[in-house]
């Protein structure tokens, strides 16, 4: 199932991209539905499913030709059976391919949206970031030219206005990287959505805000019996058990193949089930971490908003500078930030726990 899993998200990425020539400000939904239907992947997988139904047809037609040829000689009888079985085993999976069509189907629209929610998440952060980092220029520039003129009159060293100036000049080299980064994603958001790379369009940055409120282990426990990627697991095991019952009247050396690929089958199965508890345990601590930082900061915000109040006060009276009001007026937009990134990453996580095979990436 890894394999599988692994293809169809790599399968995912490999879309041909239908150009849209046109500036406009799309919904979140519609943005969704471009990214899919710009993904060559679910149509790569729909025809796959006409070239398995082809191969199925022919491994049935073969095994009836087999199955004629059953009137020879008792030492030729065996390489037939073994012919029919291992042709009853690729007919076996054709099958079980094509019955899995609308599982993998899922995971490759999950998947888009998976990787839409990241690609917007990566927008708004640049933007948040890029924000609060002008409203720092704009005060070390004030805070700046205060320190110029405290050197001019001899009230500051030339190593504190030269570390000031140094400071401020890094903190404009960062703030063309963060423009040059929020460039790249929204062009590789274009490119997800099969747009032009220049194209003008405004997606609303509304990432999914979905619940999680199952408990752990229901919801373990329920991703045991239904989540695609036990239940696929649990399919090659089945098989693999067809295949040591159908031989169990061959010889030793016919049966050992499929005895062992039994084993290899339980053992796989048995290791997807602990990797995804494992996963979603760990995502679930980590929800639980995120959701008590949430409650640090709701209260870091309000401890910061009255140092701000208390300082406005002061500012009035003309006992603190207006920088210093900036100054805490800044740290209100810093924890308004981190709380923002807080709660996209809560998303991000609820998204993934709700889509259990999502939780690997």
């Amino acid at each position: 199932m890894k394999r599988l899993l692994t293809f169809l998200m790599a399968a995912f990425f490999m879309f041909n991209i239908t150009v849209y020539a046109q500036d406009e400000k799309i919904t979140y939904e519609q943005a969704l539905r471009k990214v899919i239907e710009n993904t060559d992947a679910i149509k790569n997988l729909e025809d796959s499913m006409v070239y398995l139904d082809e191969i199925k047809r022919e491994s049935i037609s073969n095994m009836n030709d087999l199955n004629v040829s059953l009137g020879q000689p008792l030492e030729k009888i065996t390489p037939i059976y073994t012919q029919i079985i291992k042709l009853s085993q690729a007919i076996m999976n054709y099958e079980d391919q094509i019955s899995n069509y609308d599982m993998n189907k899922k995971i490759l629209k999950d998947t888009a949206e998976f990787t839409l929610i990241n690609y917007l998440i990566n927008i708004k952060t640049d933007l948040m970031d890029i924000a609060a980092l002008n409203e720092k220029i704009n005060l070390d520039t004030k805070n700046l030219k205060v320190m110029q003129i405290k050197n001019k009159r001899g009230l500051a060293s030339d190593l504190e206005l030269s570390t000031m100036q140094n400071n401020l000049a890094q903190e404009n080299n960062n703030l063309s990287a963060l423009n040059i980064k929020l460039q790249n994603d929204k062009q590789a958001l274009n490119k997800l959505m099969g747009l032009k790379l220049d194209s003008n369009v405004e997606v609303e940055l509304n990432i999914p805000n979905e619940k999680f409120d199952s408990d752990l282990e229901t919801y373990i426990l329920n991703e045991m019996n239904n989540s695609p990627l036990i239940l696929m697991k649990r399919k090659v095991v089945s098989e693999a058990q067809y295949a040591v019952d159908t031989h169990s009247n061959l010889v030793d050396e016919v049966e050992s193949e499929p005895v062992n690929n039994l084993k290899k089958a339980d053992r796989e199965y048995e290791e997807t089930k602990k990797s995804l508890e494992k996963n979603i345990r760990s995502a679930y601590n980590d929800l639980k971490s995120l959701e008590n930082n949430k409650k640090a900061l709701a209260k870091n915000l309000e401890s910061v908003k009255n140092i701000y109040n208390a300082n406005l006060i002061k500012y009035k009276a003309g006992l603190i500078s207006e920088n210093a009001l900036e100054e805490s007026k800044i740290n209100i937009s810093q924890v308004k930030n981190s709380a923002h990134k807080n709660d996209m990453a809560i998303s991000n996580l609820i998204f993934r726990l709700n889509h259990s095979y999502l939780l690997g990436n």
